[in-house]
């Protein structure tokens, strides 16, 4: 029987139960979808340094995928797609790196080498596949690379009463550069051009003596890059010269005192050989 009944209702025996939930993930995972996942959204590098694209294939063995190829696109002029893989530039053909590990999901993330200002774009990679003997593509939802130099912060040019803080990232509204004074925020910028690969935002603020500054890069309300500085109070040099002179002094009155005696001694005693 598949069920017997009781004063509480209709009671499914134990192997009904097994059952129907066996079926119900056999169903899932005959039924789940193919994915292609890029995440984050927004990568941010230092210049010149080797940045990791992410890119997962995921799918069951119930799709029974096959001839798995993979691309990676860049968004070119006007929105058009320049491909970077496998068919590539020379611009990326020695500087491109694939993963494709046979991993659950499947890794199809690329690294990229020596990353510079041209190469601040949106990146999607796409699968190209047959499930079941049927072709498909699917494509990542894409990847916009952002970088940034690394940061001065010091006393400005031919200025001894005042601190520069400057960096280079790339043309994107988010970036935001502030300087605190003690914890407490006392100037900002933002990019607010549109140049075609890199801007500097760069600040001026006036100096105070025992104060401690820091300079802070920030992406929205995540905290990329941060410099110190802190101000000492000057302390007058040692009075090294006033030290000596000090100490000098009863020597040289007793080697005067000395001298006195002994130039005073000499004459009486000459006065007494005359006589």
């Amino acid at each position: 029987m598949l069920f017997t009944s009781s004063s509480c209702g209709l009671i499914l025996k134990k192997p009904v139960w097994l059952s129907l939930i066996m079926l119900f993930f056999r169903l899932q995972g005959s039924t789940g979808q193919i994915t292609v996942t890029q995440t984050p959204s927004v990568v941010v590098s230092e210049l010149n340094q080797n940045v990791t694209l992410n890119c997962s294939f995921n799918h069951s063995p119930d799709h029974r995928v096959t001839r798995v190829i993979l691309y990676w696109y860049v968004n070119g002029p006007e929105g058009s797609d320049v491909n970077i893989y496998p068919h590539g530039s020379e611009e990326y053909k020695e500087r491109l790196i694939v993963l494709d590990k046979e991993e659950t999901p499947r890794n199809m993330s690329i690294i990229l080498l020596g990353v510079t200002w041209k190469d601040c774009k949106k990146y999607q990679c796409m699968l190209s596949y047959d499930k079941a003997g049927e072709p498909e593509r699917k494509r990542g939802q894409g990847i916009l690379l952002l970088l940034h130099d690394s940061m001065v912060f010091d006393l400005a040019p031919r200025s001894v009463s005042s601190l520069l803080c400057s960096v280079k990232v790339s043309p994107d509204p988010t970036f935001r550069l502030t300087v605190l004074e003690d914890g407490v925020e006392v100037c900002s910028t933002q990019n607010d051009t549109q140049a075609p690969h890199a801007i500097t935002l760069s600040l001026h603020v006036p100096l105070h003596s025992g104060r401690k500054y820091e300079c802070q890069l920030n992406r929205s309300s995540e905290l990329i890059l941060s410099r110190t500085y802190f101000n000492q109070p000057q302390s007058l040099p040692e009075p090294i010269f006033l030290y000596i002179a000090i100490l000098l002094v009863p020597f040289i009155i007793l080697i005067i005192i000395l001298t006195l005696y002994l130039v005073g001694d000499r004459k009486g005693y000459r006065g007494r050989g005359k006589k």
